[in-house]
């Protein structure tokens, strides 16, 4: 979506244009120059990005509702989408509540060693510049 757009968009403009001078200057190609100064650069603008749109997956609850109901059969149900079926059609509030923490749980696991990596990655990217 256009949100996303311009976060990207924003990423690209905080990349200083000197460095793509220079590199330009140095005889660097465009693709080496997006493979080895742009893309490492963005990595951070990326890593937003997919967890803004992997957050917006697991809770895309209100599009398949309104265009599919879940159907045909249980074809495009979501995480969400069984989790609100489990309590309001089957009115079982412990599996909605399982299937809930389940989303937190594998949200976590995908995310959390991410951030830390590329928390990491920067302290000591930081550390190499001072």
């Amino acid at each position: 979506s256009g949100f996303y757009m311009a976060l990207m968009l924003a990423g690209l403009k905080s990349i200083n244009t000197e460095i793509w001078s220079a590199a330009r200057l140095d005889g660097v190609s465009v693709w080496r120059l997006y493979i080895e100064i742009i893309i490492p650069m963005m990595k951070f603008t990326f890593l937003t990005c997919a967890i803004l749109l992997s957050l917006g997956v697991v809770k895309a609850y209100d599009i398949v509702f309104a265009m599919t109901n879940g159907g045909p059969g249980q074809s495009t149900w979501v995480p969400a989408y069984y989790t609100i079926d489990a309590y309001w059609q089957k009115a079982n509030l412990g599996l909605a509540s399982a299937a809930a923490v389940m989303m937190l749980v594998i949200t976590a696991v995908i995310f959390i060693p991410l951030v830390l990596v590329t928390a990491c990655q920067q302290r000591r990217q930081e550390a190499r510049v001072q």
